[in-house]
């Protein structure tokens, strides 16, 4: 009972301590401190004293020699080399990014109209190599020769997508004349309706 006893008190007496701590208060929200109305200090800035340095006059005059042109100082005709136009293509700055839409995957029955583009906006004249393969359809093989007419193909063919149809369609997009190319793959399958 002893014992009890003095646990109880010791753990009353921790509690004490810790409410005196902690603000004795219930938990919960308190009342914010009352405003007052004293004005605090503001800090001031003292101004930075700066060095401006003052002429000084001379008694001795100076002897400043002045310029004067020689025959060689004036301009003469040279001939100066020209740069000749070079075949060789550069590459631009901006890669070129393909993209295709629609995304690849289960399409209703249509004629589906895709769209490639370059998703960096290059502002670069661009060249459109489609291809396509399907086990189910042979609309592949008017696919291709329309999408890739003479002399950089289209953004912008159709493919006739019939019920139960599938398609697998690519297309490098290319700057015209360079190797900055982009690949996009989709696949296409209708659905049966």
């Amino acid at each position: 009972m002893k014992t009890f006893i003095f646990k109880s008190s010791l753990v009353i007496t921790i509690m004490f301590l810790l409410m005196s701590y902690l603000g004795g208060g219930p938990l919960g929200v308190q009342a914010a401190a009352k405003p007052t109305k004293t004005a605090k200090p503001t800090r001031t800035v003292r101004p930075i004293e700066t060095f401006t340095p003052t002429a000084t006059a001379t008694d001795v005059p100076t002897n400043t020699p002045t310029y004067t042109p020689t025959p060689t100082d004036t301009p003469t005709d040279t001939p100066t080399a020209t740069q000749t136009p070079t075949d060789t293509p550069t590459v631009s700055p901006c890669r070129i990014s393909g993209t295709v839409s629609p995304s690849s995957g289960l399409k209703l029955p249509q004629t589906l109209s895709l769209f490639a583009s370059d998703a960096n906006h290059c502002d670069v004249p661009l060249q459109y190599t489609w291809n396509c393969t399907s086990g189910t359809s042979t609309a592949c093989d008017s696919f291709i020769p329309s999408a890739n007419v003479a002399p950089y193909g289209i953004p912008n063919p159709s493919i006739l997508l019939n019920e139960l149809d599938s398609f697998d369609i690519w297309v490098v997009i290319c700057e015209i004349g360079t190797s900055n190319c982009s690949q996009v793959d989709r696949q296409y399958t209708a659905i049966e309706v």
